[in-house]
């Protein structure tokens, strides 16, 4: 028998290098907890998932520096060490394939914890800024230093969506190679927080790109193109919950000036917020109607509705009904509000607690000959069995 002794660790391994035994220090120290008989480089730390840890806490080490409420940003910090340490112990106890996938998805919930504390510190600043004169040559110097941060992070979001598929993919094709139920039920865990990061990328890509449209590139769009393609897309969500979608049309196209891509984006979120409040085997329908010179389009649901005194925050940045919710971070209604104020439109909601809520879109209609001549052609192009309702 060989001994490798460090301070404060102990390490066995017989002559064919097979792990005899280890104690705590090696598990704290390697972020490892390996078992009898395995080879010594089940013990060897792994590079990507201890990355994820040093930078979760590199991150969060400066947000406990910056944010006025120390002791709840020292919370976090341990929070996180311990979270950390015991999941890369558990994926490389499991599956020390996952270890990796587990590191890089640590790092990236890190970036956007780190992303919302700054933002929070920036809106805090703002406020404190407009109760003071604002010196005129600080402020024009200040908006390329704002503007180049949501560039950063922009680059950022679109670099880590890549790697946040192939990390789906990976625990995919380990899940289906695997028969023991242990690793399955990892592997889904893995896949959850993938996805909900993947999710939250996404997210911050739709708004950055809706507070950079610009009304001299919009097209005549078709309204109920938009609503139907949107429909199209949640139509799974919604079967998955016994939940039925209808689209009431009003039996014209109803066309408005406005980027096709945002206008969609803007209803799916909708059309998603409502099949995640509503009770399975309730109805979700989708009204397209005119008035006056405007278009209207709304999502009527019959889900837990909205109390009134959450109402005015509802459209916030990173506002949650739900604090917690692993759904997202909150960013869906700020970005149908960014995309609604960019199109000189207005969205109004309704709701009465416990028999559902209306969220309403109203854009300015187009002149119809001017919009047939200047369409701009839908994306996709597919269409399934939605039935308009009557």
């Amino acid at each position: 028998m060989k001994f490798l002794i460090w301070p404060y660790t102990r390490l066995g391994a017989r002559k064919n290098d097979a792990l005899l035994f280890c104690n705590l220090g090696i598990i704290l120290l390697c972020f490892a907890m390996p078992s009898d008989g395995q080879p010594l480089t089940a013990a060897a730390p792994g590079v990507l998932a201890d990355f994820g840890i040093l930078a979760g806490l590199a991150l969060f080490s400066v947000i406990a520096g910056q944010s006025k409420m120390r002791l709840r940003a020292l919370g976090w910090l341990i929070g996180f060490w311990l979270l950390a340490a015991f999941v890369v112990i558990t994926a490389r106890r499991w599956t020390p394939m996952v270890a990796p996938v587990v590191g890089v998805a640590l790092a990236y919930i890190s970036v956007v914890r780190w992303r919302m504390a700054t933002r929070g510190a920036r809106r805090e600043r703002v406020l404190a800024r407009t109760a003071a004169p604002v010196d005129a040559p600080a402020a024009t110097h200040a908006k390329p230093n704002c503007a180049r941060d949501n560039e950063v992070m922009l680059q950022m979001m679109h670099d880590l969506r890549s790697p946040l598929s192939t990390i789906l993919v990976m625990v995919e094709k380990q899940s289906a190679e695997s028969d023991c139920p242990k690793q399955e039920a990892f592997a889904q865990s893995v896949r959850d927080l993938a996805q909900y990061s993947l999710t939250v990328a996404q997210d911050f890509m739709h708004l950055s790109r809706a507070e950079r449209l610009d009304k001299a590139n919009f097209l005549p769009v078709s309204m109920l193109d938009v609503g139907q393609e949107a429909a199209d897309q949640t139509l799974l969500l919604a079967e998955r919950k016994g939940i039925d979608v209808h689209i009431r049309e009003c039996g014209e196209k109803l066309w408005v000036s406005g980027d096709y891509c945002m206008l969609q984006r803007a209803v799916i979120n909708l059309l998603d917020n409502a099949i995640k409040y509503s009770n399975p085997s309730t109805r979700i329908t989708l009204c397209l109607k005119r008035q006056g010179d405007m278009a209207r389009i709304s999502v009527i649901d019959e889900g837990i509705g909205i109390a009134d005194s959450v109402m005015p925050q509802l459209c916030e940045a990173f506002f949650q009904v739900q604090p917690g919710s692993r759904d997202g971070v909150g960013m869906g209604l700020a970005l149908v509000a960014t995309v609604v104020d960019a199109h000189g439109g207005k969205l109004s909601v309704s709701s009465r607690p416990g028999k559902g809520s209306e969220f309403s879109l109203t854009f300015p209609l187009m002149p119809i000959p001017c919009a047939e001549g200047n369409r701009q052609e839908t994306r996709s192009g597919y269409r399934t069995g939605l039935n308009p309702a009557s």
